[in-house]
């Protein structure tokens, strides 16, 4: 399987716990306000990181057998968004927060170092490296298919 249709595989899979959130967003109600910011940031962390993913595939899809400079580009633009995401998720975690929010904040941030250390592998032309990484983060996936609508639904949108 080459690269373009890992991210094919992966990226489709997550607009759908994205989509369940993204409409508890808009019916947010009152859920403690450290749940809603956690759940917020993940939300927000998970829109960003498809937008990159996308556009690495792009540039995956025109050439899956050598690096390019898009390649190497976007591998190291979702990298550093990846790093910048994974902050905003740490700060806006308190320890307060529900018991399965802060399990799918945990997994958000092991998901996105996964990814970060697949796009730089990738942008250091590792390309069996990364394929590992970003195979090994559909287990991730799947446990947050699992979790995610249902709890952060709940937190967005009131008890």
């Amino acid at each position: 399987m080459d690269r373009p249709r890992i991210l094919q595989r992966i990226v489709p899979g997550v607009w759908i716990v994205v989509g369940f959130v993204a409409v508890a967003l808009v019916g947010a109600a009152t859920a403690r306000a450290d749940d809603k910011g956690t759940a917020t940031a993940i939300v927000t962390s998970q829109l960003e990181l498809l937008k990159k993913q996308a556009a690495l595939n792009k540039c995956l899809a025109a050439s899956p057998k050598k690096n390019t400079p898009c390649i190497r580009r976007k591998a190291l633009s979702l990298a550093t968004l990846a790093g910048r995401q994974i902050k905003l998720i740490q700060a806006a975690m308190d320890g307060s927060e529900k018991p399965c929010v802060l399990t799918v904040a945990q997994q958000e941030i092991a998901y996105l170092r996964i990814w970060r250390n697949g796009a730089l592998a990738l942008y250091r032309n590792q390309r069996k490296k990364a394929r590992r990484l970003f195979l090994s983060s559909l287990n991730i996936e799947t446990a947050q298919k699992q979790l995610q609508p249902t709890c952060l639904t709940g937190v967005l949108t009131g008890p």
